[in-house]
C-alpha cells in the first residue's frame, strides 16, 4: 500500500522525535497526538518540550488547546496568554 505524503511525513516526525526528544518537532508529535485524541501523551509530550523551548509561542497554543480538551481552563488560559504575549499579540 503507498502512503498519502501526510502519513509519510507523521511517520518521518515520529521516528525524529522518537531518537531526539529534544527536538523542536515536538510540536508537531504533539498535535498528531492531540487530532488523535490521545490527550494524555500530548499533554506528556508537550510538557517535556516546553521545558527545552519555554518561549515557544506554538507550544503554548498547543499545550493550552491541550489543557482545555482536558478540562483544565485556568491553566489553559494561561498558556494561551503566554503565547499571545510572545507574539505580541492580544
Amino acid at each position: 500500500m503507498i502512503k498519502s505524503p501526510a502519513d509519510s511525513l507523521k511517520d518521518k516526525v515520529s521516528l525524529v522525535y522518537e531518537s531526539d526528544r529534544s527536538s523542536p518537532l515536538f510540536i508537531r508529535y504533539a498535535s498528531y497526538e492531540l487530532q488523535n485524541n490521545n490527550l494524555e501523551s500530548a499533554l506528556n509530550i508537550l510538557q517535556d518540550g516546553m521545558v527545552n523551548y519555554p518561549n515557544h509561542p506554538v507550544g503554548h497554543i498547543l499545550l493550552g488547546k491541550t489543557l482545555a480538551q482536558s478540562g483544565n481552563y485556568t491553566q489553559a488560559a494561561a498558556h494561551i496568554k503566554t503565547a499571545a504575549s510572545l507574539l505580541n499579540s492580544d
